[in-house]
């Protein structure tokens, strides 16, 4: 007996691509009348409510970046380069001022794998003294601390 589940929305890449494009447009068509009309943009694009233009959940959304459309096309790059696109979108907004830099920060760290930099140093190898000089540098610093 074979169990067959529910049928796959989408049953090639094209008809993927084809929604993802779709929503883009509809948001840079948007945002291009409301900057117009009031200097602000209207919508920023985002995997939620691009998954709802499509009409899929987001956990099938990134169940089809394991998946193949029916002529063996996979649909993970395109689901990458969607996530790429809302990205670059965010980066250019929060610079021309149309986004809120630490929100833009903030939303990069949590979800586009940025994090802040942070260089440490460190000394492994302990510094090599004789007793002679662990004795001088004991007296130097009771001698600056004012003990005798």
């Amino acid at each position: 007996m074979k169990i067959v589940g529910r049928p796959r929305t989408f049953q090639t890449l094209e008809e993927f691509v084809n929604l993802m494009n779709e929503y883009f447009d509809i948001i840079e068509t948007e945002n291009e009348k409301a900057i117009a009309d009031t200097g602000k943009l209207k919508r920023n694009p985002n995997i939620a409510h691009m998954c709802e233009h499509m009409g899929i959940s987001k956990q099938n959304f990134y169940e089809y970046a394991k998946r193949s459309d029916i002529n063996g096309q996979p649909f993970a790059h395109a689901m990458q380069m969607a996530t790429q696109h809302i990205e670059g979108f965010k980066i250019e907004a929060a610079a021309l001022g149309f986004l809120r830099e630490i929100t833009t920060i903030f939303d990069l760290k949590n979800n586009h794998g940025y994090a802040d930099k942070m260089d440490v140093t460190t000394n492994t190898a302990p510094e090599q003294l004789t007793i002679n000089e662990i004795a001088d540098k004991l007296k130097e610093a009771q001698r600056g601390k004012g003990v005798r």
